[in-house]
């Protein structure tokens, strides 16, 4: 929901931007640069409710060992996600020429450009939906850590949430996402159905033997995005995962490997 805005151990400048957001604003700040120091957390207003705060990365993927770290002081996933931040490519405020510059307050201005470019293909979308589908598109959004938050957004699969959401749409039922595939701890999956449907997982091994039966309710007309919490001792090889949403079935092959 939106911010707690009765928080009295907050900074004036995160209760300020806490009611910044409940006013419809979009809030995205820098994390901090203090992840390598001995204050190694988030700094405010990063610390809001209902900020999106930004952790950096490398181009790796890895964060980058100065972006500071979460949770907040009660609690909350921070950083919300990341981006590239350690090394980036900038134009210099001197000469004009490229220079290669680090810190939060590089990927945090990637995230805006990208939730303002978002938003404005769905411009009656309000702020909490657009920082809900950024997150949720995020690749460690099913099990969020404190030195990525949710993770790396992708923001093609936000705008295919959001499409999905939108009134005029006829899909029911569809598989977004599925990954790492082939794997070897764990694997994530987005599903959207339109309606209140209860959803069924089977996953097979090549001799057709059940190894694995969950069953959710996802709410209708939402993303819903899990892991699929595979047993780790399962041998490396190829396995058969049906997804059944009670009227269709959707069939993917899943490969284990040991790293």
């Amino acid at each position: 929901g939106y911010a707690r805005q009765d928080r009295k151990d907050k900074p004036r400048v995160s209760i300020g931007a806490n009611i910044a957001f409940s006013k419809g604003i979009l809030v995205v700040c820098s994390a901090g640069n203090e992840g390598d120091k001995a204050w190694k957390y988030i700094s405010a207003p990063a610390d809001g409710d209902s900020v999106l705060a930004i952790g950096a990365v490398d181009s790796n993927e890895k964060r980058a060992k100065f972006s500071s770290i979460g949770p907040s002081s009660d609690g909350d996933v921070k950083p919300n996600v990341c981006a590239m931040g350690h090394n980036v490519i900038t134009a210099s405020t001197t000469n004009g020429a490229t220079e290669l510059e680090s810190g939060t307050s590089l990927s945090a201005p990637l995230i805006s450009g990208m939730a303002a470019s978002l938003w404005s293909a769905f411009p009656e979308k309000n702020n909490l939906e657009i920082k809900n589908v950024i997150e949720k598109s995020a690749h460690l959004y099913a099990t969020p850590t404190d030195s990525l938050g949710y993770g790396i957004p992708d923001f093609k699969m936000a705008y295919t949430m959001l499409e999905l959401t939108q009134p005029e749409n006829t899909e029911n039922f569809k598989l977004l996402e599925l990954y790492p595939n082939p794997y070897s701890w764990d694997i994530t999956y987005s599903i959207y159905t339109k309606t209140n449907t209860r959803i069924t997982l089977s996953l097979f091994d090549n001799l057709g033997r059940q190894i694995l039966l969950k069953t959710f309710d996802a709410k209708g007309n939402t993303i819903e995005k899990r892991s699929l919490g595979i047993d780790q001792n399962l041998r490396p090889g190829l396995y058969i995962l049906l997804i059944n949403d009670g009227k269709q079935t959707i069939k993917k092959k899943i490969v284990k490997w040991e790293k």
